[in-house]
């Protein structure tokens, strides 16, 4: 029943659906194309025939052989909520285009990487809508979703938790490997909390040189070297509107940000750009600062390839 309507709707409104949730089969105009492998194969083998603007539609739980890598406007939907497992292989996801929806996902077990371990945003254009992601390791930074090189994201009723990296941004790090465009980051009615940033800033989000909007949402539980909930460096712009953000270790904020019409200012979590008139805090300590160096070389050079 679910393929027929599939069908139909792709017939009617020109839009190319691809069901995944009942087995390895596409819906494409007027015929079926088979899609054979492993489920997690599928999504992969989806994603090279299925037209921009189309539509894959997944059901169940997926242990991925690779990372998902996006390069074209197309939206993945889970009906069920369905789990990305990376198996700590690669990142799950990796987006490299405009107009990109991922909707209804778990991404897991995303590792064995320099950045962004859940969902790694490069040049991209992209909405994350109801989804989570949980338990993946960056390496570096970004050990949730990171992104770089002037994209647009939105995250909207997504929970980031437990996600970790060894320097910056537990959970999302934004900006630090931007080479070129500011990024601009909103994240709406959020839940971000148990991310670690090891031995760097912004256990919760790390974000440097970019804009950050933030509504209705919470980021609690998170613990860095400082700023444990929030370490926003050189911003373009940041605000939060009607959010909590407590309870992190060692603090909750580090840098300046403009909380429900009030600017709240501690020191920038890195030493050479502190602010003069800060409230609280100490710079970024030397080891993490080294570390910092070194990984913006490695990651540098391998930034095309990871």
């Amino acid at each position: 029943m679910l393929s027929a309507l599939l069908t139909a709707s792709a017939h009617t409104e020109m839009v190319n659906v691809i069901d995944l949730g009942e087995g390895s089969y596409t819906s494409a105009g007027d015929k079926l194309i088979n899609i054979t492998g492993s489920k997690g194969e599928t999504i992969l083998k989806a994603l090279s025939v299925i037209p921009a603007g189309g539509t894959i539609l997944i059901s169940g739980d997926f242990k991925l052989p690779e990372s998902i890598n996006i390069k074209k406007p197309v939206t993945i939907k889970s009906i069920n909520g369905s789990v990305l497992d990376a198996q700590g292989k690669d990142r799950v996801i990796r987006c490299e285009g405009n107009g990109i929806i991922l909707e209804n996902l778990t991404a897991i077990n995303g590792g064995n990487v320099g950045q962004g371990g859940g969902i790694n945003i490069d040049d991209a254009s992209v909405d994350i809508i109801n989804c989570k992601v949980m338990n993946n390791n960056g390496g570096f930074i970004g050990g949730g979703v990171n992104i770089i090189n002037g994209s647009s994201v939105r995250l909207v009723n997504c929970e980031i938790s437990s996600n970790t990296t060894a320097l910056n941004g537990g959970g999302i790090c934004s900006g630090v490997f931007s080479f070129s465009g500011t990024n601009n980051v909103d994240v709406i009615n959020c839940t971000i909390t148990g991310n670690t940033a090891n031995q760097g800033a912004g256990g919760g989000i790390f974000a440097i040189n970019d804009t950050l909007t933030m509504t209705g949402t919470t980021i609690t539980g998170n613990t860095a070297s400082q700023g444990g909930g929030l370490g926003l460096s050189n911003m373009k712009g940041a605000n939060a509107y009607n959010c909590t953000i407590s309870g992190n270790s060692p603090d909750d904020i580090k840098g300046k940000i403009n909380i429900d019409g009030t600017v709240y200012s501690a020191e920038n979590p890195t030493s050479s750009e502190s602010d003069s008139g800060s409230s609280s805090g100490g710079g970024c300590n030397a080891s993490g600062l080294g570390l910092l160096s070194l990984a913006i070389l490695f990651i540098r050079r391998k930034t095309h390839r990871v």
